[in-house]
């Protein structure tokens, strides 16, 4: 276990949706490494048509320099997983 640090986020547009992902860094066996996670958002996510309000719930739920647990392989540090993909903290919802 290792605690990661919410550093940034990118995106990357399908043909018909669009994927975030939360950029996190993280210190194992002395060294810095870095990795990136598929966020869990709120069901409700899913039905905002405006992709400014699905970038601020992520923003919301994973702030930058929020901490959170993870998992990273002892053998080959720079392979992590975080404990959980739920949000940190209280995303908006669908009607904000």
């Amino acid at each position: 276990m290792a605690e990661g640090t919410v550093e940034s986020y990118r995106w990357e547009r399908g043909r018909y949706t669009t994927t975030w992902f939360v950029i996190y860094s993280y210190s194992a066996a002395g060294d810095y490494y870095s990795g990136e996670f598929n966020p869990q958002l709120s069901w409700k996510s899913k039905f905002i048509r405006s992709q400014d309000k699905v970038e601020d719930n992520l923003k919301t739920g994973y702030p930058v320099g929020a901490k959170f647990p993870l998992r990273f392989n002892p053998d080959e540090p720079q392979w992590s997983v975080p404990f959980d993909r739920q949000a940190l903290a209280h995303p908006l919802t669908a009607g904000t």
